[in-house]
């Protein structure tokens, strides 16, 4: 074999080699592409079933919520108080009465300080985040001590204060302040708060993230009120009792046993991975409907994954009525 003709072999040896390593590289690009391309299939198939089912399960909600007598602390035969009840093999739901929530949009300077420190955070940083608060939503631009006002949201490129209500929950998350205070959302606040009702808490619904931001309630008298309602205690006498002792009685009490004409519906199941959240008011004497959407937004899915299916919901004369039910799932 001649020199020449050696070289000739090496060379297509190497070129072979050469484009084998190519296809290989090719095929498993492809092959990625392909995966990831059936797993956002896979993502878009779980949110459109999900879409799909929720809005069936929205129309019962809303349904219900304009139909069922509302008590102490329940529609119908659903408790109030965020619990999750699973509806069907697939997904959850709650309901949460908005007056068991910190409302942003009422809660005084003091109900704020006492909700944001009650998640262990110094007191430097509580002051900062009430006058921040209270600075967004005041309808001037006055700068509270330890506030922010246009000229701060400006240099930290933000969008100015609306200086008037929020509109979403969602939008304290972004406030100077309030976006850095990740104890707070680590720790669940996204769920303790909302924007309707009155400045008062029902005690029959709060979970003891709102319930110590009363005066007279620290956070363990908080879990103990909570445990003792959920094994079947009315804990508004003796909750009233400790703010009253603490000051807060009377004719201002921050105090109310009736729930909201507000429900905010958290909806969720094992796949997307997300839930959707929104408030839904009952407004009978509205022109426009007996019920009124305030907000929706995404959020991540909760963390509990109750077991105890949603119950029937009976009606004023205790008839069984239709429970909610979900396209392929039970009730």
């Amino acid at each position: 074999m001649t020199p020449s003709a050696g070289r000739q072999r090496g060379f297509v040896l190497a070129l072979t080699i050469v484009v084998l390593a190519a296809v290989a590289v090719a095929a498993t690009f492809i092959a990625e592409r392909v995966r990831v391309a059936l797993d956002v299939a896979r993502a878009d198939r779980d949110a459109t079933e999900f879409l799909v089912a929720a809005q069936s399960q929205r129309a019962e909600v809303l349904f219900r919520s304009a139909t069922e007598p509302r008590v102490r602390n329940a529609l119908g035969a659903v408790m109030l108080d965020g619990r999750a009840y699973r509806v069907g093999d697939r997904m959850w739901l709650s309901l949460m009465d908005a007056r068991g929530l910190l409302n942003l949009n009422a809660a005084d300077a003091a109900t704020v300080q006492r909700f944001v420190a009650g998640f262990g955070l110094p007191a430097q940083q509580v002051s900062a985040l009430t006058d921040v608060l209270l600075d967004f939503r005041d309808d001037d631009d006055l700068r509270r001590l330890n506030g922010a006002e246009r000229d701060d949201y400006v240099r930290l490129g933000l969008a100015p204060p609306r200086n008037g209500p929020f509109e979403s929950p969602t939008e304290v998350q972004f406030l100077p302040a309030w976006r850095d205070a990740t104890a707070l959302w680590k720790d669940g606040a996204d769920d303790a708060i909302g924007l309707h009702g009155v400045s008062q808490i029902n005690p029959n619904t709060a979970s003891a993230t709102v319930l110590r931001a009363l005066p007279g309630i620290d956070a363990s008298t908080a879990e103990q009120l909570v445990r003792q309602r959920d094994a079947g205690l009315n804990i508004a006498p003796l909750v009233m009792q400790l703010t009253t002792a603490a000051g807060a009685g009377g004719l201002y009490s921050p105090v109310t046993t009736v729930p909201s004409d507000t429900l905010v519906v958290t909806q969720w199941a094992e796949r997307p991975g997300w839930a959707l959240r929104y408030a839904v008011t009952h407004t009978p004497n509205s022109d426009y409907g007996p019920w009124r959407i305030e907000y929706v937004y995404r959020i991540s899915s909760p963390r509990t994954r109750g077991d105890v299916p949603l119950p029937p919901i009976l009606t004023g004369e205790a008839r069984p009525s239709p429970a909610f039910v979900l396209p392929g799932g039970g009730s």
